[in-house]
């Protein structure tokens, strides 16, 4: 009964509509226990975005992502995040991700052989505000020999508001060591102009909301322009998310933007489907 009523509402935790509260609380406490037991059986699958290069459309690096299918149900990504945040999970979801990453990080830097590949990680606004959140990451960097230089984490505008003292500290530490830093979702916050001035990061990520409205929203148009522009300016990354069509490609490639991700391209696969995209072609 609680899976159908996950159906009916679209497996929202968030938007009940006319669910009562305790209906709300079981459906949660189902989820939260699945999600528990996926974890432990290391049921989470890996997807990874590929990021290309505008100039001459090669991949870069990629965006590593997660899959959690429940009883034969995609459960959207949105909703087993925020339940994970909600309920203290989202320390055992984010190093379950992080580990698959770095697990397969050094097939990728081979595979892409002289080009400076990148694996992005998202990291939640709770974990980047965590006191002790750098020194335990670069740890594990460090246990797995990893370079890192040749991670990305991407972060939002709503993690660095929370307490920006300590989350421009941790992203100092983690500059220093090579990290970069991308400011994602850019665009959809009130302040995120600003942060770009005031927080040192590598690259932003410009959101979907806005890429999709490229190249025909005159008033979007402009306001992406000046965001490349200015990005270019400071020696910042772009990066466009959500290109769907070749007029948007075709766009951000005469205004300046450096890298693209979206169903233009192809869309997120396995890892070990995107090792084979990226593999050279066999000679006959």
């Amino acid at each position: 009964m609680a899976l159908a009523n996950l159906n009916r509402m679209g497996v929202r935790l968030t938007s009940f509509g006319d669910a009562s509260a305790q209906s709300r609380a079981a459906m949660e406490l189902t989820m939260e226990a699945a999600l528990r037991r996926t974890l432990q059986s290391t049921g989470l699958i890996a997807a990874m975005q590929p990021v290309y290069r505008v100039s001459d459309t090669r991949i870069i690096g990629a965006e590593m992502l997660a899959r959690w299918t429940w009883e034969d149900h995609q459960i959207p990504p949105v909703t087993f995040v925020s339940l994970a945040e909600r309920t203290g999970l989202i320390g055992e979801l984010s190093r379950h991700i992080r580990g698959i990453a770095l697990e397969h990080l050094s097939k990728f830097v081979a595979a892409a052989g002289q080009e400076p590949w990148r694996t992005w990680i998202n990291v939640s606004p709770r974990e980047l505000i965590e006191t002790n959140f750098a020194d335990r990451f670069l740890a594990e960097l460090e246990a797995t020999r990893t370079d890192p230089t040749r991670i990305g984490l991407e972060i939002t505008e709503t993690a660095l508001l929370t307490n920006p003292q300590l989350a421009e500290n941790t992203l100092r530490e983690l500059r220093q060591a090579g990290v970069h830093i991308a400011l994602d979702d850019f665009g959809t916050g009130y302040s995120s102009l600003s942060l770009l001035k005031d927080i040192s990061v590598d690259a932003v990520k410009i959101d979907r909301s806005f890429t999709m409205s490229l190249p025909t929203d005159q008033r979007v148009s402009a306001i992406v322009s000046g965001v490349i522009a200015s990005a270019n300016a400071m020696g910042v990354e772009v990066i466009a998310e959500g290109v769907e069509t070749i007029e948007q490609f075709e766009w951000l490639a005469e205004n300046g933007c450096h890298s693209a991700q979206g169903f233009l391209f192809t869309e997120a696969m396995a890892p070990e489907q995107l090792l084979e995209l990226m593999a050279p072609p066999t000679e006959n």
